[in-house]
């Protein structure tokens, strides 16, 4: 199936940041619309821009009056954003009237982007039109322009000619007949079909089965407002992002499902709901708002202590200091499925991703530690650990990262968890040395305890431990021997500077202890969901 669908090339270059313009009505509510689709661009790394069809006095109860601007002025807007901006795709939703379409077909024949996705919008969530009957047969003359069209169930009939159906596998046919009729690739959404699973399926034409297939448990929830509005204009911004079919398909089908999911929170409305467009956000500050209110208790706690040992014995001390901490990574389920051989690929290879990620920016926090550094030697050793860092820890990452290069968590995109702590680490390694070298010490010497530990349970395995090469990594002689350096560097920095910097790489050390535990924790809770097809 994978093999298939990488054959439909893209006519498309990859962009970090993607200029992703939504052609669609406005919602008043927020929930659907350019409204929702400049949320999903932005949630996915895209710039959003926006050339307004219609006006809709809505909520999400229902559609109580919908108003069309001359369509002359939708060629005005399309115009003035297309003289001036380099658009990388195009979403293409609510159009309503014969006029607008008109419009839009001409502004296509002029200036095409790169990707296209047509969102066939009829009918809102709530079961009201949004669009006129005579306006229906002629929304199949764009779809030679589209890359992809993503109608619903509904959609799909009217499209066809046909009865809707609530049957996955006759909901497959009516996509695969659209396909072929027009000649476009036909997104199939299974959200009103029944079962435990909910199912999405790519339709190239040609194809007597789908080309992707995506599953998803399905969540029982009334926060589905927007769904296919929000589905289509974050897949427009990830194939233009990733210019890869499966890569933006899976990353999308896992966000929307997340993003209905945890749509209940914002307490939007009394009838269907908003979905939370920014739930992995939201989720992030959250979380991080409990964890530094928890760990600011923490270093207060800890601000009570024993300054002369402190300062003769700095790394015994904080190490005692942390042991909560490392009792939490060394039990979280990350590290023991690493040792035992027990971790998802899924979650390895997030992880693999985002590690070489954080150790671009922890060679620059290392240098910053070698140009600060007091004297020769510890200069010499922070300066070689960031280009070890680079150089062979970082190829290491490659040799691995390549091996699932097709996989959809191989995002080459820092998480939020990651910025946190590489944003950390910059932050204290520019304020001196005693604080820098602090900072960048668990990522030393926590990582050669794990790799002990982890070791041990590796030479109990039998047979070829999945992950054997990358413990042999951190558990070896070498690595070893640097963590016992820069604790020593750490404890002759600590013996001379004054009390005030002194309690400043205590909290240092802890904080990064607590970074690295949020760290090793995030590859299960971002691979929750599964991936099928």
């Amino acid at each position: 199936m994978g093999d298939t669908l990488t054959s439909h090339s893209l006519s498309t270059q990859k962009r970090e940041y993607p200029r992703v313009l939504t052609i669609a009505g406005s919602d008043s509510g927020g929930g659907a619309g350019i409204q929702a689709d400049l949320k999903s661009i932005a949630a996915h790394g895209g710039y959003g821009m926006s050339a307004i069809t219609a006006l809709t006095a809505q909520n999400t109860r229902g559609v109580q009056q919908a108003f069309f601007p001359p369509a002359q002025f939708l060629s005005e807007q399309l115009e003035a954003i297309s003289a001036d901006i380099d658009i990388d795709a195009v979403k293409i939703g609510m159009l309503g009237t014969s006029e607008v379409i008109t419009a839009v077909r001409s502004w296509l024949q002029k200036y095409r982007p790169p990707i296209v996705v047509l969102d066939p919008v009829m009918v809102a969530t709530s079961g009201d039109s949004l669009a006129e009957e005579e306006s229906v047969s002629e929304l199949s003359s764009l779809f030679s322009y589209a890359d992809v069209i993503t109608p619903n169930a509904h959609e799909m009939a009217v499209l066809l000619g046909e009865d809707a159906t609530e049957q996955w596998e006759v909901l497959c046919s009516q996509g695969q007949r659209l396909a072929d009729r027009h000649e476009v690739a036909v997104l199939v959404k299974g959200g009103h079909c029944s079962g435990e699973w909910t199912s999405d399926a790519l339709m190239m034409p040609g194809h007597s089965e789908p080309v992707w297939v995506g599953y998803a448990e399905r969540v029982q929830v009334r926060t589905t407002h927007g769904t296919g509005c929000s589905f289509s204009a974050a897949l427009a911004t990830e194939l233009a992002r990733t210019g890869c079919w499966q890569t933006a398909l899976e990353r999308v089908k896992r966000w929307i499902t997340g993003a209905i999911k945890n749509g209940e929170k914002l307490d939007v409305g009394g009838g269907n709901g908003p979905i939370d467009h920014f739930y992995h956000v939201h989720s992030v500050i959250s979380e991080q708002s409990a964890r530094l209110s928890d760990l600011d208790r923490y270093l207060l706690h800890a601000q009570e202590v024993d300054m002369v040992r402190l300062r003769e014995s700095f790394s015994e001390y904080v190490w005692e200091l942390s042991t909560s901490i490392r009792e939490q990574v060394n039990s979280c389920p990350f590290v023991e499925g690493l040792g035992n051989g027990s971790l998802s690929q899924d979650a390895f290879i997030y992880y693999l991703d985002q590690d070489g990620l954080y150790l671009k920016e922890y060679s620059r926090a290392l240098g910053q530690v070698g140009i600060a550094a007091s004297d020769t030697e510890s200069r010499m050793f922070f300066a070689h650990g960031a280009v070890e860092a680079v150089e062979v820890e970082s190829e290491l990452h490659r040799r691995w990262v390549s091996r699932f290069s097709d996989s959809a968590y191989v995002t080459g995109i820092p998480s939020a968890t990651t910025e946190a702590y590489t944003d950390f680490l910059l932050a204290r390694t520019g304020e001196s040395y005693g604080v820098g070298a602090a900072a960048v010490l668990p990522c030393y010497w926590l990582y050669a305890e794990i790799g002990k530990n982890l070791y041990t349970a590796y030479q109990e395995y039998e047979g070829k431990h999945p992950y054997g090469e990358w413990l042999e990594a951190y558990s070896s002689e070498e690595f070893q021997t640097s963590a016992q350096q820069a604790v020593k560097f750490v404890n002759k920095i600590a013996r001379i500077v004054p009390d005030y910097e002194l309690i400043c790489m205590k909290n240092a050390f802890l904080r990064a202890c607590w970074l690295e535990l949020r760290f090793f924790e995030e590859p299960i809770s971002a691979c929750h969901l599964p991936l099928r097809g």
